[in-house]
């Protein structure tokens, strides 16, 4: 990622919300994408992509490393 400020939880939070179409509520640090919701490896690939568009590249091999919205999340502050 470029010098841009890095977001705040809640305004990870609320990127994701909007990218899923879902309430923000319910995507709080332990929600997991599969279980908790319901996002399908074709849903997670378009998170992906939205990462890529901010910067961030997750290697193929680390995209299911990426279990819950807070795994995300600490990924993206490394990257960013």
């Amino acid at each position: 990622m470029d010098n841009e400020k890095k977001w705040t939880f809640e305004e990870f939070q609320e990127m994701l919300a909007n990218r899923m179409g879902m309430p923000v509520d319910r995507f709080h640090e332990n929600a997991s994408f599969l279980d908790d919701l319901g996002i399908d490896s074709i849903r997670m690939t378009e998170l992906i992509l939205e990462f890529d568009r901010l910067g961030l590249e997750i290697p193929p091999e680390s995209i299911w490393d990426l279990q819950t919205v807070g795994d995300a999340y600490k990924f993206y502050l490394k990257g960013a």
